[in-house]
């Protein structure tokens, strides 16, 4: 049997000792309770690694640069109809030369 009283608690934005509390009584939160505070333990000491400024503006040009797989299922009616500004174009062909399962639609098409 599983007791959500643990996500409630968390959810509700409770304090670490509200649930220990609720754990001490319950066998089932207890043992999941033990495990989030050994992982809790584990990852205090962990800081994010500082990045590169040319790796974030390298991200935040990867939407100018080519399309997800969604926006190439949408993109591909309009290429297929010769309706795409060169934009668009570019970006979809960029995304086809690396998606075979979007390469292989496109073929179809």
């Amino acid at each position: 049997m599983s007791c959500g009283e643990l996500e409630r608690l968390f959810l509700a934005g409770a304090s670490p000792e509200d649930a220990r509390r609720h754990a001490s009584g319950c066998a089932t939160c207890g043992r999941l309770n033990a495990d989030l505070e050994a992982t809790e333990q584990m990852s205090a000491g962990l800081v994010p690694p500082t990045l590169a400024p040319s790796l974030r503006k390298s991200l935040i040009e990867i939407p100018r640069r080519t399309v997800s797989c969604e926006g190439a299922e949408r993109l591909l009616p309009f290429a297929v109809e010769k309706e795409l500004v060169a934009e668009d174009e570019r970006r979809l062909a960029n995304h086809l030369s690396r998606c075979a399962a979007c390469s292989e639609a496109a073929e179809t098409l």
